[in-house]
């Protein structure tokens, strides 16, 4: 009886701290789950658009080559597979990204405009990221991780946009959601297999001062409406309004006699609505 007594009193004591220690991890912890959430809806969305973005200013070659380093990564991760000790794959991933990084770099530096506005983007947005989930951390008494959310560190990179894949697991979650910029570029497997099934509209060029290239994907066997607003909030041009069999649309607007300024470009997928800005300078 003393025995049972005394595991019975064991228990009583360990589950509590079992339960502090999960709550402090994040494990168990609906703040983990918020920041998953948090991550799915705000973070992997914008990465998916900026990379979009980026991408449809490449040309047909510099996508070819973007995909044969993409490829040579992949490569290289499954032969680490059973061949690195656990003590050393840290380090050899670091030396593997930084590699195909540089040759990366070779294609973003031909296209310095877009790298820094890119860069200028990203910056602004991954302070609100961490804003945003440190208050969420705050909110549920949860620990800050000791290596921190390692793809927040990352995203200013150009280098990393082009190389991010959508269809690889990063914490907090995983969902696969890809989207492709599409157009007239040649559709290259491996990097836009199944980009263009997922919603999202992409802008170019940004700003703009006479004509701009507006691209909806996701559009397939849907109700789309397209349209763009002034700063006002008024409409000033429908571009679709009906079904669509297609899942890329593709519009060319001349905005040579426009009035210099903001705009946004609305989209309404089904009930699904989405929207990008739409700048014009002269």
């Amino acid at each position: 009886m003393k025995k049972l007594l005394s595991v019975l009193m064991t228990s009583i004591i360990l589950f509590p701290l079992s339960m502090f220690a999960q709550v402090q991890t994040g494990k168990g912890n609906p703040g983990a789950k918020e920041i998953k959430q948090y991550f799915v809806q705000k973070i992997k969305p914008e990465l998916i658009k900026q990379q979009a973005k980026f991408i449809s200013v490449l040309s047909d070659k510099e996508i070819a080559e973007l995909e044969n380093i993409k490829k040579q990564m992949k490569g290289v991760r499954k032969q680490m597979h059973g061949k690195v000790k656990p003590d050393d794959r840290e380090n050899t991933r670091k030396a593997h990204y930084a590699a195909f990084s540089e040759q990366v770099k070779k294609i973003i530096d031909a296209h310095p405009k877009e790298r820094d506005e890119y860069i200028k983007t990203m910056t602004e947005k991954k302070e609100q990221w961490e804003k945003d989930i440190k208050a969420i951390r705050e909110k549920y008494n949860m620990p800050e991780p000791k290596k921190g959310f390692k793809l927040l560190s990352k995203v200013t990179d150009p280098a990393f946009i082009l190389m991010y894949d959508p269809d690889r697991q990063h914490k907090p979650g995983h969902k696969k959601h890809t989207m492709n910029p599409g157009g007239t570029k040649a559709m290259h497997k491996g990097v836009y297999a199944r980009m263009l099934k997922e919603p999202a509209v992409v802008v170019n060029p940004y700003p703009a001062k006479t004509t701009v290239n507006i691209k909806v994907t996701g559009a397939k066997d849907k109700n789309v409406r397209v349209a763009v607003f002034d700063s006002k909030g008024k409409e000033i041009k429908k571009l679709y309004d009906g079904p669509s069999s297609l899942a890329l649309l593709t519009f060319s607007v001349d905005v040579s006699k426009w009035q210099p300024g903001m705009y946004t470009v609305n989209v309404k997928l089904d009930k699904r609505g989405l929207s990008s800005d739409l700048k014009v300078t002269r």
